[in-house]
């Protein structure tokens, strides 16, 4: 009885920390950040905020028309990220991103 409830425990407590997940075919719209961070939004009017490191800042600000693309088909941290420019594709920057954060719509026009 004291293993069962030991696995439930912990089974509990491993859900309760899973990390969020968002599918690349949920995302409508996107933003970049000055301070490293995508801000994401879903075509569930659900909006995230995924800080992102590895990368140079510089050059994606130099970029004049920038779009995104992920390795993968979900956003989840330790994923990666392109950042490249839509007017030269050469132009590209690869980011990894840290954690995936589910926000409010009040909490991101506060922002």
């Amino acid at each position: 009885m004291k293993v069962l409830l030991t696995a439930l425990a912990l089974g509990v407590s491993l859900t309760a920390n899973a990390d969020t997940i968002l599918p690349t075919h949920a995302i409508d719209t996107f933003a970049i950040t000055t301070t490293s961070k995508l801000v994401l939004a879903s075509n569930q009017e659900s909006y995230y905020v995924a800080p992102f490191n590895n990368c140079s800042m510089e050059s994606i600000t130099r970029m004049k028309e920038p779009n995104i693309f992920f390795s993968r088909n979900r956003v989840r941290p330790e994923s990666t990220v392109t950042i490249y420019d839509k007017t030269n594709r050469r132009h590209a920057v690869r980011c990894t991103i840290e954690k995936l954060e589910h926000i409010e719509k009040d909490y991101l026009a506060l922002r």
